[in-house]
C-alpha cells in the first residue's frame, strides 16, 4: 500500500498522532511507500512515527515546497525538486497512492489551506482519504 500524508505547519494535536500511529500499527504488513511534503511540523512528526514504527523498511518519499519545507534531517530514500505548494500538493497525490492520511487543523474544510486543498485533490482523484480530526 502507498500512503500519502499532509498535515499543517502547526503540527499535530496528541490525539492525531495516536490515530497516525494507530493507523501505521494496524496496517504494518501492507504498507510499503509512504509520501509526504516535507512541511515544517505535521510532515515531520508523521515522518518520524514512520520512522520509529517501520525503520530503514519503509520506503519514504519526500516532495518539498518552495514555501518553508525542511529537508534536512529527514532521511528519505527520495527527494523530488522543490515545487510550487499546490503543485506539490497535487503530486502528493498523483504518485498513485492508495490512501491519503490527512491532519488539519481545522474541524472543516477551508480554503486556501495546502492540507484542505490536498484533501479535495484526493477526493476529486477518487482517492481513499483517512482525516485524523484533532481532539
Amino acid at each position: 500500500m502507498r500512503v500519502s500524508f499532509t498535515g499543517t505547519r502547526s503540527g499535530m494535536s496528541a490525539w492525531q498522532k495516536q490515530q497516525l500511529e494507530k493507523f501505521f500499527l494496524d496496517h504494518r504488513g501492507e504498507i510499503s511507500v509512504f509520501v509526504h511534503g516535507a512541511c515544517m511540523c505535521a510532515d515531520e512528526e508523521a515522518h518520524a512515527i514512520a520512522r520509529k514504527i517501520f525503520g530503514k523498511s519503509l520506503y519514504i518519499a519526500i516532495f518539498p515546497s518552495t514555501a518553508k519545507t525542511r529537508v534536512d534531517g529527514l532521511d528519505a530514500q527520495f527527494v523530488a525538486e522543490l515545487m510550487k505548494p499546490l503543485e506539490r500538493d497535487q503530486e502528493i497525490v498523483k504518485l498513485g497512492c492508495d490512501v491519503l492520511l490527512a491532519a488539519p487543523l481545522q474541524m472543516s474544510e477551508v480554503l486556501r489551506s495546502g492540507t484542505w486543498s490536498t484533501i479535495r485533490y484526493a477526493q476529486k482523484k477518487k482517492v481513499r482519504v483517512e482525516i485524523m480530526w484533532r481532539e
